[in-house]
């Protein structure tokens, strides 16, 4: 039967702070500055969400309600008036509809006055983003500093699993963000809250909601057929309302070692768990994590490509013909897949195509590369598994939110002994057993035949060590030597900035140029530039203009500082510090002084570590004869501290930062 909607839902009337679409008064555009943040070019002076069921064409639908006002100030802010938004339509005619779509932008002209310009409807343009997904795109008209552009729109969706997100905050700061929902009974939803930001409001109503539907006649054809008289009836299920309500949320903004706003970003999401309709058993939507890896394990881009070995079976059998141990055939069939094997710029955790198109176009996506690596691990006879993560852009996995599209990223890891070695073959400058750095996010999902456990994606220690052996002449030049070994990360970093430059001859002078003024290289010496399995190692002829001043000479000990300013300026933080990878920094300073100057003064040796012991600074200081050395040591061994340890790592950034501009003073004897 025909289903018509004769009584709406009822809504919590707006609060005094919202105002209505196409309300605005004059005196919004004669602000100047952000009322909660000067420097903004742009901020949200509202953003109002609702989403709720109703019935129609004979069902459910999922309808959500949107409009945004934005206070455009500096050019800067005229990207806030490029919308995109998306919606889904299925194979199965399944769809979303954007609908009563209107905006506009608000100016004042040269006598003062308020001018209202129209978005037209030949403005608006639909594109396919990718399968199933759907953009509709505009720009907002008569854009200008100080500008104010409003827009508001209905999503009618088919797709009760899609229950609309919402982001409280965003990259310019909100004066006031607001989203109800109202759901019935008959559906479940788990939800999910993160940020670090407080709600204004956060309410929750219970209540009955009265639907009368009316039905159509309808004919039934046969013999005893007949028209079916039309008539009504009353939907009173038990409803739920949520009222959120964020206020005065500053922007988020760059600052130093965030993994990924995602994760710290006030929000609310909603995953359905279950569908229960009167006199009908629940339908469960939302998964275990073990009916998620068994999706995966059924999926043909995932774990049936896996089953068919048979296309890497000659070229594995080539590979390992002499390796002698499973350390051996895993280097073997590495080597082969990250150096012969190119990445497409695409991310995903499923392949595109069969193994045999991968290693025959020797081109795929990440999952194309490391799923082919899997294939000839298992086929080698060793005990290798796929791992599925989400990169630190994309935010940490939330294990506690059984979801298929948290993932974004899929590496192997292969078991030797007790423990499990992670690979990825995609930058093809990784040695093996390293993951590279966007993939350290916490935990990854490892998916085997049978079962599947969370692994931790540790980052092994990344080192870097510099010597430096100099002598001062009479005259107050330096010359001398400096050796560099780096090894995980930092080799890493070093690499792809070697290989990246115009050539390595400038890469070496520019890097120490930019050390120290004045600073010349003459010759230098690259080791193991592409064997990646071993350290990096770099020798360089150093030598430096000479002191301006000789008789009394003042130089600080570093050629090379741990870091050049302090990360952590701000003198407070919300968000986690998060360091992508353990590391340890040497610095050896040695110089040679001439016989007609004398040591006037050194620093003093000191340690400084946080309270945890867990970053750690080292300074000795000495002399013997005519030889001054210096042994630094930096070390940071945790990844992430929270916020309530931020002050403590701060003091010791700065305290390390001020002991590496502690200088020397040489005297010239008479």
């Amino acid at each position: 039967m025909a289903w018509v909607l004769i009584l709406s839902l009822i809504h919590f009337e707006g609060l005094a702070q919202v105002e209505k679409f196409g309300k605005i008064n004059a005196e919004q555009l004669r602000m100047k500055v952000c009322p909660i943040d000067s420097g903004a070019s742009a901020y949200v002076v509202q953003e109002v969400g609702k989403s709720y069921f109703q019935i129609m064409a004979g069902r459910f639908r999922l309808i959500h309600e949107y409009h945004i006002r934005v206070h455009i100030l500096k050019k800067e802010g005229y990207e806030y008036a490029n919308v995109e938004i998306p919606y889904y339509v299925a194979s199965s005619g399944e769809k979303e509809e954007v609908s009563e779509l209107k905006g506009y932008t608000y100016t004042l002209n040269e006598k003062n006055e308020l001018v209202k310009t129209k978005l037209e409807k030949d403005a608006i343009f639909d594109e396919s983003a990718k399968s199933n997904l759907n953009v509709k795109k505009f720009t907002m008209p008569n854009v200008s500093e100080g500008c104010v552009i409003e827009y508001e729109y209905k999503i009618l969706s088919d797709f009760f699993e899609n229950l609309r997100e919402w982001y409280f905050q965003g990259t310019i700061p909100v004066l006031w963000s607001q989203y109800e929902v109202s759901i019935p009974e008959y559906f479940y939803y788990k939800k999910l809250s993160g940020g670090y930001e407080s709600f204004h409001e956060n309410k929750e109503e219970r209540y009955v909601e009265n639907f009368t539907v009316t039905y159509a006649s309808e004919i039934t054809p046969g013999l005893n057929g007949g028209r079916t008289p039309g008539g009504t009836f009353t939907l009173n299920p038990q409803m739920t309302r949520n009222h959120w309500v964020m206020k005065d949320v500053p922007a988020l903004k760059d600052e130093e070692y965030v993994s990924s706003y995602q994760d710290y970003v006030a929000k609310i999401q909603f995953q359905l768990s279950s569908v229960k309709w009167p006199n009908e058993p629940a339908r469960t939507f939302s998964s275990e994590w073990g009916e998620i890896a068994n999706i995966y394990r059924k999926d043909e881009r995932f774990g049936l490509l896996l089953n068919r070995r048979g296309q890497v079976k000659d070229q594995v059998a080539a590979l390992t013909a002499s390796a002698s141990s499973p350390e051996a055939k895993i280097l073997a069939i590495f080597e082969y897949v990250s150096q012969n094997i190119r990445w497409n710029r695409q991310y995903g955790e499923f392949a595109t195509q069969a193994i045999r198109t991968t290693l025959d176009t020797k081109l795929g996506n990440v999952a194309d590369i490391n799923l082919t690596l899997v294939a000839m691990f298992l086929e080698a006879g060793l005990e290798a598994y796929p791992v599925i993560l989400s990169t630190r852009r994309n935010g940490r996995v939330n294990t506690f939110y059984p979801s298929l599209t948290q993932f974004n990223y899929v590496v192997a890891a292969v078991k030797l002994g007790d423990n499990y070695e992670f690979f990825d073959a995609m930058p093809g400058i990784l040695p093996p057993g390293r993951l590279s750095p966007q993939c350290l996010s916490g935990q990854g999902l490892m998916i085997g035949e049978q079962g599947h456990k969370w692994i931790a994606l540790n980052a092994g220690p990344s080192k870097h060590t510099l010597m430096a052996n100099l002598t001062l002449d009479e005259e107050g030049r330096v010359k001398g030597t400096l050796q560099t070994q780096d090894d995980g990360y930092v080799a890493l970093r070093k690499r792809q900035a070697i290989v990246g430059a115009e050539n390595e001859e400038n890469y070496f002078k520019n890097y120490w140029q930019s050390q120290i003024d004045g600073l010349k290289v003459s010759k230098y010496s690259v080791n193991n530039l592409k064997n990646i399995a071993k350290p990096l190692a770099t020798a360089l002829d150093i030598e430096m203009e000479a002191f301006q001043e000789t008789e009394v000479i003042y130089f600080s000990p570093f050629i090379e500082r741990f870091f050049k300013q302090n990360p952590f300026l701000q003198e407070n933080r919300k968000y986690p510090v998060d360091f992508p990878y353990p590391i340890t920094e040497s610095y050896i300073f040695t110089m040679t002084i001439p016989a007609n100057y004398q040591v006037e003064e050194l620093p003093k040796s000191a340690t400084v570590t946080t309270p945890d012991q867990s970053a750690k600074f080292s300074y000795s200081i000495g002399q013997s004869g005519n030889t001054i050395q210096l042994r630094c040591n930096y070390t940071v061994d945790k990844m992430t501290f929270l916020p309530e340890e931020y002050a403590n790592l701060r003091e010791f950034f700065t305290l390390m930062l001020a002991k590496q501009e502690e200088q020397i003073v040489l005297k010239k004897m008479p």
